[in-house]
């Protein structure tokens, strides 16, 4: 797995996965480990970059019927935060913990109005209810 900021071969960052002024017609993430529960108001998942395979957070909350998604790219450590606990699809920490990680990140944020848009560090993905 790629550095979070380095393609697999040590070259440029990837253009895809990194802040820019480009508008986003799609998420350049795939998701390829989920975290949590597949029926839970909430999603997180590992993914990965299509154009480098760098590694990345994926995080989903459903919202008064408005569906949030958000991507950043991850380093190692964070990757051993979200999995700490293992594989339990219903450990309740891990939502948190990858809210508390896209806020340290600039990241990709798709909502049901705008669409894709980059979004920087600091700024915390929006929850709601469990239904």
């Amino acid at each position: 797995m790629a550095d979070a900021g380095q393609r697999p071969n040590g070259s440029q960052a990837c253009p895809l996965c990194r802040p820019s002024g480009a508008e986003v017609a799609h998420s350049p993430f795939r998701e390829v480990k989920r975290l949590a529960s597949q029926y839970a108001h909430e999603n997180v998942s590992l993914a990965q970059c299509v154009g480098c395979e760098s590694l990345a957070l994926y995080y989903s909350a459903d919202v008064y019927d408005d569906f949030w998604q958000y991507w950043c790219l991850i380093d190692e450590a964070e990757r051993q935060l979200l999995t700490q606990e293992g594989n339990d699809p219903d450990d309740s920490r891990r939502p948190a913990r990858a809210r508390a990680i896209l806020e340290k990140h600039s990241h990709l944020m798709k909502g049901p109005v705008r669409g894709f848009e980059w979004i920087p560090a600091g700024f915390a993905p929006i929850v709601g209810p469990p239904w």
